[in-house]
């Protein structure tokens, strides 16, 4: 694999930081992250997907691309890179999207390229098949704090508070059981927590793991994140503009009530018990706790929720290419 093939991963649970850590890596003078464009999760999400999309043809994934308005975030000629993929058997998506990340890094003159998508953490066997000698970068975040954070982004504020909780218990534990089964010594495990409060420290020891060395400027966030921020992503990642703060962790203690405090830890049991997360002291009725162990703790739901969102994203990809 040549230089411009050594492609990073950031992935997580959505809300943990991954926003945050991609323009820091950014900053680096080697490092160039692309916006967050969706490519992978949108048109190579599943083996279905890829398939329908390569059936159609370049032709028609020309105009797909020059509709998505995630992919127009890269400057990049929808014709001009699918140019190389007209003859007949050609057409391979794969293909396409590492040619994408090769355009994109040449035009920045570094030597990494990155991709981030905290939903990546659900497509670790794609991205292993795209890239298997990828380097996976796993932030994660107090779960408490995570579904805090979904109760007010744009995109996840119309599930309850438990369902959210539920969907990140499961791709924790997802991630973090695949992760190094699919990548081995390339994968790479960080808690947003260090990263606010030890900055450096976390960034040289990631950054030693990415064969590169600390460089102080990554500190200065607002210009990187304004090359890959989209103004209509504001609202939930503001904080990609502000510097590293302390006093982001631990909102949960003020902003969640008692009931939901037991009700996250009840469900992301195995968070706490895998990572360095002290279950609270907050105190609930008995019929309560015995309410939110018999319900909530039943992992069976958990899965059962996760999978129907899953399958739901799936349909929903494969619909959107015969539209």
């Amino acid at each position: 694999m040549n230089s411009s093939d050594q492609a990073v991963y950031i992935v997580g649970v959505g809300r943990s930081g991954t926003s945050l850590l991609m323009p820091l890596l950014n900053g680096h003078s080697q490092i160039a992250f692309t916006p967050e464009t969706h490519f992978l999760r949108f048109y190579l999400g599943s083996e279905a997907i890829r398939q329908q999309w390569e059936k159609r043809g370049p032709a028609v994934f020309q105009k797909a691309l020059e509709n998505d308005s995630y992919f127009q975030r890269l400057k990049i000629s929808a014709a001009d890179l699918l140019a190389a993929y007209q003859a007949p058997g050609t057409f391979d998506l794969h293909e396409v999207y590492r040619d994408l990340l090769r355009r994109y890094l040449r035009r920045k003159g570094k030597q990494m390229i990155g991709d981030k998508d905290p939903r990546y953490i659900d497509y670790l066997e794609v991205l292993q098949q795209i890239y298997p000698q990828a380097k996976i970068i796993h932030i994660y975040r107090d779960p408490r704090d995570v579904t805090l954070s979904k109760m007010k982004a744009a995109w996840s504020a119309h599930r309850p508070y438990w369902m959210n909780a539920i969907i990140s218990q499961m791709q924790i534990t997802r991630g973090r059981d695949l992760g190094p089964q699919l990548f081995g010594d390339q994968y790479y495990e960080l808690s947003y927590e260090s990263l606010v409060t030890q900055p450096e420290t976390t960034l040289t020891q990631l950054l030693a793991f990415l064969g590169y060395d600390y460089e102080a400027s990554m500190l200065d966030l607002r210009a990187s994140a304004e090359e890959l921020v989209d103004p209509s992503e504001w609202q939930w990642k503001d904080n990609t503009f502000k510097p590293l703060l302390a006093e982001n962790l631990e909102k949960w203690r003020r902003k969640l009530s008692p009931f939901q405090v037991r009700c996250i830890e009840v469900i992301c049991k195995e968070w706490f018990q895998r990572l360095d997360y002290q279950v609270s002291e907050k105190k609930v009725g008995l019929l309560q706790e015995n309410l939110l162990r018999s319900v909530f703790a039943f992992e069976g739901l958990q899965r059962l929720v996760y999978d129907r969102q899953l399958k739901a994203q799936m349909k929903k990809a494969l619909a959107q290419i015969s539209e």
